[in-house]
């Protein structure tokens, strides 16, 4: 079922509408953008589309920006000083001096040094185009600016079709790159960053379009690492109001491959294969993002990343794929941190919501509507665990989290926590409406399984608390719909009759029907279930490890039966009583 919320609709709107309305002039946010310099800039205006460097009176886009490089006057070009501005009127500018990893400029790409902004009339009209033969630029150093701009089919072999960043600055502002492809050589290396080769430098996005990019791969013996940006180890790359989509995917290509630091807000990523690839070395922030149609996982984790605000939604699994897939929003194998996030209609075999090997944490979310089909790949068979969450070793803690209306084919349709998961901890989250569906012949090795689970799978004791797990069925074992495994329990409300997990109860609710509303906004930035009106759940948790607030940021505890105190809630919602008002009847005399 789909489900956007109306905030990333209007989110979504307004970032499509970047390349349909091009405005020529926007003020970009001062804190993003490098300080101007100081002194005047000197102003180059481009003249011709022709890409020639001869003295017949023109001023080409090549011979402008060798003018602003070398501070000499070429052609009619004027000549560039410490800061210069090339102007490129509406035209489409192609790159035919052919002659590849050549460094002066007068060939090939063009070679950038110094303070530089080139800046063009709209992306729509001002188009250069490297004609499949070189990279566009190549910046050595200093600060460049590319404003209002199209870059199109620069391809080059292993580093930065559009763009190599070698070091410095670099700063895109409402600039579209569209069709442009790093390949391999002859050896079969490697290829990095499909636009945006960034090795050593930082790199600032504003306001722009990233559309059908590509770094070849092959299965057998090289990667593409970004097949719109590669961000080096001492690099970094900021991502604002931007849209990327459309990535060309191979075998092995993800998106964005960061091994340093990354920023990315307020952008969409559509139709890519990997969208952020967060490796070892990487440090990565991703907030008020949405990511839509992609393929999973829409984030893979080996560094520190922390997921803030956000919505990730319908991304499926490759169809030709020989493995398994993991994690259809986050497969994490480093250190992960989710708050705020809205998960939902993923697909992968397991963990179609999330899949950790690493540290998880998970607060204020929801992660709903995920599945986790049974499938036989090309070299293994797939389960189809965890459509929620699946955890094969490491640490998960949720807090203040929905996690409802997955649907797995074999187990742990709500959560999966394998035998090698160190600890598994849920505090105030609702856990309901999962369901596992073994209702077909198992495809597998192994003997096919004898019992499921709707809600929780445990396959070692895991801690719960002030938590509500109700209302998940299963169909190969009703009486294990709820939980199954080893649950070490405290003030948690557990259908009992759809249970068959053991646990050790201290002040639970065993048995009792939660009392439950509907899944919808009832506040904040997910989905949650309210509680009705004289609900179990209301009052019946502990004080201690009672978190300040509930999923939608309402303050715990409150006093939602108005007795012996304020108190907190079971699940993820906080109850808040309606206020009573006294009634006074005039005195009536006869």
């Amino acid at each position: 079922m789909i489900r956007l919320s109306s905030r990333s609709l209007l989110i979504l709107i307004w970032l499509l509408s970047l390349v349909l309305i091009q405005p020529t002039q926007s003020a970009s946010p001062p804190s993003l953008v490098p300080r101007q310099p100081t002194t005047p800039l000197t102003i180059i205006t481009v003249t011709t589309a022709v890409d020639e460097f001869a003295l017949n009176n023109t001023c080409s886009l090549r011979e402008a920006v060798y003018a602003a490089v070398h501070d000499a006057a070429i052609d009619a070009c004027a000549a560039g000083a410490v800061n210069d501005s090339i102007s490129l009127p509406a035209d489409t500018y192609t790159l035919t001096r052919t002659g590849a990893l050549e460094d002066s400029g007068l060939f090939g790409d063009l070679d950038i040094t110094g303070t530089l902004q080139l800046t063009g009339a709209t992306s729509a009209t001002t188009i250069i185009n490297g004609n499949g033969t070189d990279r566009i630029f190549d910046i050595f150093s200093g600060n460049v600016t590319l404003t209002h701009l199209t870059l199109r089919n620069g391809t080059v072999e292993l580093t930065g079709g559009a763009v190599q960043l070698r070091s410095g600055a670099l700063t895109v502002d409402q600039t579209t790159f569209e069709h442009n492809r790093v390949k391999t050589n002859s050896d079969r290396e490697n290829t990095y960053g499909g636009a945006i080769h960034n090795p050593a430098g930082t790199l600032t996005v504003l306001r722009s379009v990233f559309a059908a990019n590509a770094a070849d791969s092959s299965y057998m013996d090289y990667s593409g690492l970004g097949g719109v940006v590669y961000n080096g180890a001492t690099s970094t790359t900021t991502f604002v109001d931007s849209v990327v989509k459309d990535t060309v995917q191979y075998y092995s290509t993800q998106t964005i491959f960061n091994t340093g630091s990354l920023t990315v807000s307020n952008s969409v990523f559509m139709h890519n294969p990997v969208p952020i690839w967060n490796n070892n070395s990487g440090i990565a922030l991703v907030e008020a993002t949405q990511f839509f149609t992609n393929t999973a996982p829409a984030i893979l984790n080996a560094g520190e990343i922390t997921i803030n605000d956000s919505e990730i939604a319908f991304t499926d699994i490759s169809p030709s794929g020989f493995y398994c897939s993991y994690g259809g929003a986050l497969n994490n194998r480093g250190q992960a941190e989710i708050k705020r996030t809205f998960i939902h209609d993923n697909v992968t075999e397991y963990g179609s919501g999330v899949a950790s090997s690493g540290s998880t944490s998970i607060r204020d979310s929801a992660i709903i509507g995920n599945r986790a089909p049974n499938l036989a790949r090309g070299r293994e068979d797939c389960a189809g665990e965890g459509a929620g969450i699946y955890v094969s070793s490491g640490s998960l803690h949720i807090e203040n989290s929905t996690i409802a209306d997955n649907w797995a084919e074999y187990t742990g349709a709500g959560i999966y926590s394998g035998y090698f998961a160190s600890q598994t901890i849920i505090t105030n989250t609702t856990i309901v409406s999962n369901y596992s569906d073994l209702n077909h012949p198992f495809i597998g090795h192994d003997a096919p399984p004898t019992t499921d689970a709707g809600g929780i799978y445990a396959s070692k004791p895991i801690t719960i608390t002030n938590s509500l797990i109700a209302h998940n069925s299963s169909w190969l074992s009703p009486d294990a719909s709820d939980c199954e495994g080893a649950l070490v329990s405290a003030n948690s409300l557990i259908l009992a009759p759809t249970s068959s997990c053991t646990f050790t109860a201290t002040n639970s609710l065993i048995g009792i029907e939660p009392l439950l509303g509907t899944l919808a906004d009832h506040g904040g930035n997910t989905l949650t279930y309210n509680l009705l009106p004289g609900s179990p759940a209301i009052d019946a948790g502990a004080l201690n490890g009672c978190p300040a607030h509930d999923q939608r940021g309402i303050n715990r505890p409150q006093d939602g039966d108005g007795s012996n105190g304020a108190q907190c809630d079971i699940g993820a919602y906080e109850y808040v009583a309606e206020p009573e008002y006294a009634i006074y009847l005039p005195y009536l005399r006869k």
